[in-house]
């Protein structure tokens, strides 16, 4: 007897077909991801437990259209998988997101439809490791991640000594022994598996795109659970811009992910637990200032 497939029959209004088939016959298959799945037991184990899982999930009202939008985008990217080992993975992690179900409770400003979409990014996307890197979204359409190139040869280790040797109101008179600890401590981030990227971007909404000088730490991020994501803005002749220096905290650190909604920067600071968003602004006295968090979530299971 031929094997079959359990396909997840999608009817969302303006959206054309993927796969349709609620019950697909393998002789039939017409693709190459069709074929791949109906020639592998464990594939096509994975995929009708998925069909399980959703037809499950949908009786949900609440989260019905939803289910349905984050059905497409995974389909579509599944598609994508040119070996099993590719579609095993895609499987298996939207049988844990549909398992393991995740919400976000928040404080958050009502009126920002950034706080609610971001909110259901976040439960889309609840078993991604989110707090270590963001990751694109097509059900999240006003939202995109920066582009990062490779940092310049160099550029870390000069912007992290000059950023922190910067003096700042107390610290005026630094003694030659303050100076080779900080030069040390630049060595130790930058020796410490850090990775370093750049950009340009208008970071504090003045209608002016500044260079960035990103760090993050891919392993220790996967490690504590918590992300360890700064930002140093410099200048054409790669210093440290001195319009993010004030004279109480020193050089202005931007700390958090980077992400962009609406064509504007917001950081976001993330743990496995709780992530909070920010609006960077311009200050009177410098270019870069932050308030209190506009959007905060804590994340809890749903038995």
């Amino acid at each position: 007897m031929c094997k079959k497939i359990i396909f997840i029959l999608l009817m969302v209004s303006g959206f054309s077909p993927l796969i349709y088939a609620a019950s697909f016959d393998c002789s039939k298959a017409g693709t190459d991801v069709e074929h791949l799945i109906c020639d592998n037991e464990m594939l096509s184990q994975l995929d009708e437990q998925l069909s399980d899982l959703y037809k499950q999930a949908l009786k949900d009202e609440s989260s019905k259209a939803e289910l349905k939008k984050n059905q497409i985008a995974w389909l579509k990217n599944r598609n994508k998988c040119k070996d099993k080992l590719c579609l095993s993975g895609a499987y298996r992690r939207k049988i844990g997101s549909l398992s393991e179900v995740f919400r976000y409770g928040h404080l958050s400003n009502p009126n920002l439809p950034l706080c609610e979409e971001f909110k259901a990014y976040l439960e889309r996307n609840a078993n991604e490791p989110l707090y270590c890197d963001l990751i694109p979204d097509e059900a999240f359409s006003d939202f995109r991640l920066p582009k990062w190139e490779p940092a310049p040869e160099g550029l870390p280790l000069r912007i992290e000594i000059q950023s922190r040797t910067v003096p700042r109101k107390g610290y005026e008179n630094y003694s030659f022994e303050d100076y080779q600890k900080l030069i040390k401590e630049a060595h130790e981030y930058v020796e410490s598996g850090s990775r370093y990227r750049v950009s340009k971007m208008d970071l504090n909404h003045d209608g002016e795109r500044e260079r960035i000088l990103y760090r993050d730490n891919p392993s220790l991020c996967s490690t504590n659970k918590i992300g360890y994501h700064e930002s140093k803005v410099y200048g054409d002749h790669l210093n440290i811009d001195s319009t993010f220096i004030t004279p109480i905290r020193g050089y202005s650190d931007v700390i958090g992910q980077i992400f962009f909604y609406k064509n504007k920067a917001y950081q976001v600071t993330t743990s496995y637990s709780s992530f909070q968003i920010y609006e960077p602004t311009r200050g009177y006295k410098s270019k870069f200032i932050v308030t209190q968090p506009i959007c905060t979530y804590s994340r809890r299971k749903v038995d």
